[in-house]
């Protein structure tokens, strides 16, 4: 069965696709310190079997009254079709609590994406300011390779 199991250790969610093949692909979201009054959240993207892919698009949900996104950097360039911050609308993730969410996608039509599979990639790092505790942050798919099965389970701030 193709499903996205989520195992988390502290302030670490780990998410793990398991494709229709045998390979499997992980994205991570990773909450790192308190930096004053900053936070960083990362996203982090591997596959397991080292495999290129057609590429990922994702969103990254929030409730925007309790957490700003100061600045978006450390994106991954190759392939990038964008990154932007939206309003919603939609309910994509089916929580009332958050209502913005991180657009961001990759894509390489020759399937060789990223050009170095053996190493997790860092697609980018939300830096947050006035970030309360308790804010969730959930992943929603917006496309995947065609491989792969995609369920997103979030991220609470502590």
């Amino acid at each position: 069965m193709n499903y996205l199991q989520a195992i988390k250790n502290s302030s670490v969610a780990v998410l793990v696709a398991i494709p229709l093949f045998s390979s499997s692909a992980s994205a991570e979201v990773q909450q790192v310190e308190l930096i004053g009054d900053l936070s960083e959240v990362s996203v982090m993207y591997r596959s397991s079997d080292a495999s290129q892919t057609a590429g990922i698009g994702i969103r990254v949900h929030f409730n925007s009254s309790q957490v700003s996104i100061a600045d978006i950097t450390d994106v991954f360039r190759e392939s990038l079709i964008g990154v932007q911050i939206l309003d919603d609308a939609k309910n994509y993730d089916g929580d009332d609590a958050t209502d913005s969410y991180v657009s961001c996608a990759w894509a390489n039509i020759n399937i060789a994406w990223p050009t170095d599979p053996s190493a997790s990639v860092k697609l980018l790092t939300l830096k947050l300011g006035d970030a309360l505790a308790g804010n969730q942050f959930n992943v929603t798919k917006i496309s995947a390779d065609n491989r792969y099965d995609f369920s997103g389970i979030g991220l609470q701030l502590n």
